[in-house]
């Protein structure tokens, strides 16, 4: 699994890094500012992907897949507040109440 998880981290940073030649080369293509912040997204650079979802989507409004990509980052960022705003109250610093044994 390690070595799986290696090769997938190398070919997504190859990825990104064709892609990113790509979008200097061709910054008018919606497809590849949407590849782009796959790439980016993948790499764990959630805002990154968002900015270059938004670039396909402001050079293609009918493209959906970057709009469908945008709206996936959100909702895993909102779910990663989520749960730590849960893991926050949970710790209120509060005494635990202990449970009374059954005898």
């Amino acid at each position: 699994m390690g070595m799986c998880s290696t090769t997938l981290g190398s070919q997504n940073r190859e990825a990104l890094e064709t892609l990113s030649r790509a979008a200097e080369v061709l910054p008018e293509l919606a497809y590849v500012q949407n590849n782009l912040g796959i790439a980016l997204e993948r790499l764990g650079y959630p805002e990154e992907a968002k900015e270059a979802y938004a670039r396909a989507m402001m050079l293609s409004p009918e493209y959906l897949k970057p709009q469908l990509n945008a709206k996936r980052v959100e909702e895993a960022e909102d779910a990663s507040e989520a749960i730590a705003g849960t893991a926050r109250s949970t710790h209120t610093g509060c005494p635990e109440v202990p449970i009374p044994e059954d005898d």
